[in-house]
């Protein structure tokens, strides 16, 4: 019994080893660092078109990839010791939750402070990066907690891109090539968590086949007699689509543009990705949500079967 017992206890043991040693290292980026990650070809850089340079530099004369490099060159910057303990404590409080994760997520994600000049002062991802910014970093504890983790579900459906079919039909999503036209492509806004359009949203409706989710901007671009900043200059709306094979053409109004519908108007869209948050520009940032609260061990959502569907796809791939 002895010898089974030493047996059993060294296999746990190498167990224990295997899974630390697979665990994904969480890797706090110097500003040279985090400079080379921003400035980086990517799939949110290669999509940018210059109105949008134009407001994330709160100037439509400043529209070069040089100039929104030298932002992030200027906005990058070193962690505090206080806001590294507090990652550091979070990373330990949750280091079972995290290392379950670790197959899910890429080897290292990296963690890029910066003082809040970029998007907005908005947490974001860039490849395998979380984008920190002051005022999370120095948030409340449960609003601190939420956005690391709706944060860190980006980094890991990003990892995951090849399953992402499968990802976005947890909230009933199916691919399509989305065909923007050109009037809107050049006001359109790129979220750097969902840089790609790839999906729509089935639904019974008289106009279309469906909707794919769209930001855009103001015509004209940045304003800086708009009250709000980079966050008022932000526009969405479920654009109707036909399903020809493989790609989605927008459906056209009497005068030819894209039929542009307000989600308030359109609650099946709501019936067929749930009702647990608010954040519905992307299912990717309302998958993030529905992540979040799976993590919590949520209660009470309106949808509980979304949160389901989501903790079900991950404890098999996990």
């Amino acid at each position: 019994m002895r010898v089974f017992l030493t047996g059993l206890m060294a296999s746990a043991a190498a167990l224990a080893l295997s899974a630390a040693a697979n665990a994904a290292d969480y890797v706090f980026a110097t500003p040279d660092e985090a400079y080379a990650h921003l400035s980086a070809d990517d799939e949110f850089t290669v999509r940018l078109q210059p109105m949008e340079i134009g407001l994330r530099l709160e100037d439509n004369a400043q529209i070069s990839r040089e100039a929104l490099n030298a932002l992030y060159r200027d906005s990058v910057r070193d962690f505090t010791d206080e806001e590294r303990a507090r990652l550091d404590a979070l990373l330990a409080e949750d280091a079972a939750l995290l290392e379950s994760l670790s197959p899910l997520l890429p080897d290292d994600v990296v963690f890029i402070a910066t003082n809040g000049g970029i998007d907005g002062g908005f947490p974001h991802t860039r490849g395998n990066a979380i984008v920190f910014t002051p005022s999370w970093l120095a948030g409340g504890d449960a609003g601190f907690r939420q956005t690391f983790y709706h944060e860190l579900w980006h980094v890991l459906s990003r990892h995951n891109r090849d399953r992402a079919d499968e990802i976005y039909a947890l909230i009933g999503f199916e691919p399509c090539e989305v065909m923007v036209p050109e009037n809107l492509s050049e006001r359109r806004l790129t979220n750097p968590d969902a840089p790609v359009n790839a999906h729509y949203a089935p639904l019974e409706m008289d106009q279309a086949d469906g909707v794919v989710p769209v930001l855009f901007l103001p015509e004209g671009g940045y304003d800086p007699t708009l009250e709000g900043g980079f966050g008022a200059h932000l526009g969405f709306s479920l654009m109707a689509v036909d399903l020809e094979g493989r790609h989605c053409e927008p459906a056209l109004d009497g005068d030819g543009n894209p039929m542009l519908i307000a989600p308030g108007n359109l609650p099946q869209y709501l019936d067929l990705i749930g009702r647990n948050t608010g954040y519905i520009i992307h299912p990717e940032e309302t998958l993030a949500d529905n992540f979040v609260l799976w993590v919590n061990g949520a209660e009470g959502v309106p949808d509980p079967e979304v949160v389901e569907r989501l903790g079900a796809w991950i404890e098999a791939n996990r």
